[in-house]
This record gives C-alpha cells, sequence and structure tokens, in this order.
C-alpha cells in the first residue's frame, strides 16, 4: 500500500467521524482554527546531483519562513479531541553558478547558473489531549500523522556570449560548448513522504466568546531531518 492510499484511508476515517458526529447531533462540539506557522531554522536542501555534488559556494535561503495553517477538529469530551489539518510550509531556493566552456577553455565569468526551488504543503489528522490549569488556560499536546508533497523547480541556464573575432564567427560550433555539470542527472528526492508530527502548548478561552487563542510548538518529524516552528493562531468553537 502507497503512503498516498495510507494517508487517504486517514482522511476517510476522519471523514466518517464527522458524519457520524453530526447525525447524531453533536454538531456543537466541532470547531476550526487558523493561523500562521513560523519556522526560524527551516532547513533548506542543496544542490546536489546524483554522484556529482556541487561543491562550488551556494547561495540558499527560505523564501518567507511565515505561512498559514487552518484546520478542523471534533471535542470528544473535555480532554480529547481529534484534528485535521493543512498547512504550506516555508517555500526554499538554492542557487549556484557553474562553469561554462568553449573548445574546452573556461569562459570567464561563470555563465551559467542553476535554481532550485521547492513549495511544501501538508495535510494531516492526529489526536488532541488537553488538560486544564485553570479555568482559563489549558496545556495541550498534540500528536498525529502529516502527508507532505514538494513540488520542485529545477532552472539550468547557460546562456552567455563567446567573445569571438570577426574571422571566427564561421567556425563557430554549438557542439563546443559544454559545461562542468556534464550530464550528470539531479538527485530525484520522493516529493512525498508521510510524517510523523507532534506539537506542545496552551489554549486560552476568550471571555464571553466561543473563541480562544492557541499557541504551539510543534515538531514534524521526515526521514530526512525534524523541523521545528511556532504557531499562533484562533479556535472557534461552534
Amino acid at each position: 500500500m502507497t503512503l498516498e492510499k495510507i494517508f487517504r484511508l486517514l482522511l476517510c476515517c476522519v471523514g466518517s467521524a464527522l458524519v457520524i458526529g453530526t447525525a447524531n447531533n453533536v454538531f456543537g462540539d466541532f470547531y476550526f482554527q487558523g493561523g500562521v506557522s513560523v519556522w526560524p531554522s527551516y532547513d533548506v536542501p542543496r544542490l546536489t546531483t546524483r554522484g556529482v555534488p556541487i561543491e562550488r559556494s551556494q547561495e540558499t535561503s527560505v523564501v518567507g519562513s511565515a505561512d498559514f495553517w487552518i484546520g478542523a477538529g471534533y471535542s470528544v469530551n473535555d480532554e480529547w479531541s481529534f484534528e485535521a489539518f493543512y498547512a504550506r510550509l516555508p517555500s526554499t531556493e538554492a542557487f549556484s553558478r557553474f562553469n561554462v566552456f568553449y573548445q574546452g577553455l573556461p569562459v570567464d565569468p561563470p555563465a551559467g547558473t542553476i535554481t532550485l526551488y521547492i513549495e511544501t504543503t501538508m495535510v494531516g489528522v492526529g489526536g488532541v489531549y488537553e488538560f486544564a490549569l485553570s479555568d482559563r488556560i489549558s496545556l495541550i499536546g498534540k500528536a498525529g500523522v502529516a502527508y507532505a508533497q514538494k513540488a520542485s523547480d529545477l532552472n539550468i541556464v547557460s546562456q552567455f556570449q563567446i567573445p569571438l573575432a570577426p574571422e571566427d564567427v564561421d567556425d563557430f560550433d554549438e557542439s563546443d560548448i559544454t559545461h562542468d555539470l556534464g550530464n550528470a542527472p539531479f538527485d530525484d528526492d520522493d516529493d512525498r513522504a508521510l510524517d510523523m508530527y507532534f506539537a506542545v502548548g496552551l489554549r486560552i478561552p476568550l471571555q464571553l466568546s466561543n473563541a480562544s487563542v492557541t499557541a504551539t510548538y510543534q515538531f514534524v518529524n521526515t526521514a530526512a531531518n525534524t523541523e521545528s516552528g511556532l504557531f499562533a493562531g484562533i479556535r472557534w468553537d461552534l
């Protein structure tokens, strides 16, 4: 069974629970929430080729470390609830130059550029436990699975002008243009993954309102590494 099929099965289970809950007139136990997630130390994938790593200096950056996070949940009782969410993770960019050659001689300055741009979205389901510290504040913990999908765009450009003398123009041959990347294919990492996620934080109900403020510190455990960030948002109980 593929990861995508496993996650679809999880979504079907959550959807079935929501339908059953609505049919039993417990719609008031549902809630929605939304907010912003911030990832201060988000890891940026580096440019590599299969067996030929890009050793030269690279420029890597996170294109906006904050993005939106929305979800919905169902409260089983005062302590336990289930949630489903959709989120966008920070977009990243890795940039490097590479050498271009004409008739075996390097073109100066290096005329080739390569850019890897990655966008990641994530949907997840999990359980939530809430422990009341007082009448006005609760400690919450979350755990579940998240299905992440990555969209990447690899852009290789080697446009340049060859400084030819007028008498050499007729001898120009595009087949003499090469670059030091050779024909090495770039690594094609799996753009989909089923990950574990965890979160711990606080929920503070607002007086005379169905709304409450939530703030959590969250972890997404992937096969490559563990990303951590902050979430702040509003929860609205129906």
